[in-house]
């Protein structure tokens, strides 16, 4: 990442448009940000900034979507909540607003998968955000991402189930 972001930064110098060439460098900035500052912190600080990623991927999505419920309310077109409608309210490119909450959601997966010791409302509450995470991703539409979604969330589930068959098995042959 940080030779990518030196190569970027170097290109500044052959650059014509100096101004559009100064945006690029700064937009890709974290691209050298993000790894210095993960290799300085502790595991419980990692998981403390994915969860401020996860709760601000579900507020901007719960954001949109009642965006665009607002949109419907005027217009009274369903299109509101699908596409680049429902990322409008953000001025973010639907696919990249898709990728971010397929991260979120991968998130939410794992941490509700290793949630053993949670109260059946904070499940209730891991279940809301996975759903509402996928109804997002459903409704914006970006197929690729879509299909990848779901390839890897049956091939989570898949082994979930098969680690708690497993386990069952195992427990009732002793």
């Amino acid at each position: 990442f940080i030779s990518f972001y030196l190569l970027e930064a170097v290109s500044f110098f052959w650059s014509e448009n100096k101004g559009e060439a100064s945006f690029i460098i700064q937009k890709k900035a974290s691209l050298i940000v993000f790894p210095i500052l993960f290799a300085f912190i502790n595991e419980v600080n990692v998981r403390m900034i994915l969860r401020g990623f996860v709760i601000g991927c579900l507020t901007v999505a719960l954001f949109c979507l009642g965006h665009s419920m607002y949109l419907f309310c005027i217009t009274g077109e369903a299109s509101a909540f699908f596409h680049e409608n429902l990322a409008n309210g953000i001025h973010i490119h639907h696919v990249y607003f898709t990728l971010h909450l397929s991260i979120a959601l991968f998130l939410l997966v794992n941490e509700f998968r290793s949630a053993t010791d949670y109260s059946s409302a904070k499940k209730i509450i891991l279940s809301l955000g996975v759903l509402i995470l996928f109804l997002c991703i459903v409704l914006l539409s970006a197929r690729t991402l879509l299909l990848t979604v779901c390839v890897i969330l049956c091939y989570k589930i898949f082994f979930v189930f098969l680690k708690k068959k497993s386990l069952v098995f195992k427990t009732s042959v002793f």
